[in-house]
């Protein structure tokens, strides 16, 4: 009975010690292969204005822009006419979101656009994203802005209104 429970435990070691070795191997490649861990610190600001207005010296860097027009049936000729929101990478520790946060933000703000029935225009900066989340950051932003265009597009062309 001794021998068996000692080769159980033993077994139970051996497993152990196994899985510890393929762990350090699984985690000694990760940081080969330049994997950037995901930033935990406030990071990303959103302004409410376009990103050709960003302060040169504010040190943000623009990575999407948002602007919906207020009224729908209208060509923005003033100001008043549309609102900018824009997504910006700011210095770490002086933002007031991290990267997921920020992309809840623009997308809610995506949604809202669209059940109000109102055009939105995005531009995404793409020249100024830096690591693979920021790149996915862009790619769902953008997929959600042109399904929205799409959607109220459609809305104008059925009530006849015309872009």
């Amino acid at each position: 009975m001794i021998y068996i429970l000692l080769a159980v435990v033993f077994l139970l070691l051996a497993a152990g010690g196994i899985l510890a070795y393929k762990n350090s191997k699984l985690i000694i490649s990760r940081d080969e292969s330049g994997a950037a861990p995901r930033s935990t610190s406030l990071t990303y600001s959103v302004y409410n204005y376009s990103a050709a207005d960003l302060d040169v010296k504010s040190e943000a860097v623009a990575l999407f822009q948002l602007t919906v027009l207020t009224d729908a049936h209208a060509v923005p000729s003033t100001e008043s006419d549309e609102a900018a929101l824009t997504l910006c990478r700011v210095t770490e520790g002086k933002g007031e979101m991290v990267l997921e946060d920020g992309q809840s933000w623009m997308l809610n703000h995506i949604r809202q656009a669209a059940v109000r029935g109102l055009l939105i225009q995005y531009e995404a900066f793409i020249d100024k994203v830096r690591g693979t989340d920021e790149m996915e950051l862009i790619v769902n932003l953008e997929k959600a802005a042109k399904e929205v265009a799409y959607l109220a597009n459609q809305h104008l062309l059925r009530n006849g209104k015309g872009i």
